[in-house]
């Protein structure tokens, strides 16, 4: 579960320069932990998703470009139904300015700003579509 208030960033670090040129997108799946959209959370969650090359250049994209995040159902125990949100890597990749590294991938980032708090379940990260 990944839950905030204020700014934050998830970093995951695929040391100095995983090649990535060769899978199609990236993937990861989510949902929300809140069971109604009440109170202070009158918006769905959402992530930005960064992919960052071994010079610093960063790429990203709002989880919201792709899907709508779910909320939890209402039972006797609130329940999860995950959405994959999938990104094509190439897609992503033009739009840093100059394009992103995809041979030499460092990092994969999730931020939460401009969300001001949430909480979200999140699984299944990874690069997907091998040729």
């Amino acid at each position: 579960a990944l839950d905030w208030s204020g700014d934050a960033v998830v970093t995951g670090s695929l040391g100095a320069g995983f090649d990535a040129s060769g899978y199609r997108s990236l993937s990861l799946r989510l949902a929300s932990r809140a069971v109604t959209l009440t109170g202070s959370q009158t918006t769905p969650n959402d992530l930005e998703v960064r992919l960052v090359d071994a010079d610093g250049q960063r790429a990203s994209a709002r989880v919201s470009e792709v899907v709508t995040v779910p909320h939890l159902y209402r039972s006797q125990y609130a329940r999860a139904v995950l959405q994959t949100a999938r990104f094509t890597l190439a897609g992503l990749a033009a739009r840093a300015t100059p394009p992103l590294d995809l041979t030499r991938l460092r990092a994969v980032e999730l931020a939460t700003s401009p969300m001001r708090q949430g909480s979200l379940l999140v699984t299944d990260v990874e690069f997907a579509g091998d040729p």
